[in-house]
């Protein structure tokens, strides 16, 4: 089923530009695990979208055939990856939420090293 378009709907690299603008103010263009999962974001969204035209475009169900030519009726592979990418992208939008949310704490109270460079601390 498509989606309803409205005049105030925003392309996703229009999307991406105002995230990596409100990013930028926040000092977390610095951040190396926020920049991959903001890439990692925009390519599950445009796989999902690409997964959607064809599972609209096509059936639900494939036949194939194995033995005997009796036809086999399963389910079309295209939903069960639509599925496991949208996991993945629910699981990507939780991280990025995470780092946005955690990334104004004071740095004093956490003083691993490593948290220290993924945040763009100096290393050691």
């Amino acid at each position: 089923m498509p989606r309803r378009q409205t005049k105030k709907t925003q392309t996703l690299e229009q999307r991406v530009e105002q995230l990596k603008k409100e990013a930028e103010e926040r000092g977390l263009l610095d951040n190396l695990l926020y920049e991959e999962l903001l890439e990692d974001f925009v390519y599950q969204t445009k796989l999902m979208r690409r997964l959607r035209e064809e599972i609209d475009g096509g059936d639900l169900t494939t036949q194939k055939t194995y033995i005997k030519n009796n036809p086999n009726t399963s389910p079309n592979k295209l939903i069960a990856t639509y599925n496991a990418t949208s996991n993945a992208r629910v699981n990507t939008v939780s991280a990025i939420a995470k780092i946005v949310k955690n990334f104004g704490d004071d740095k004093s109270d956490n003083p691993d090293p490593l948290i220290n460079i993924i945040n763009g601390g100096e290393d050691l």
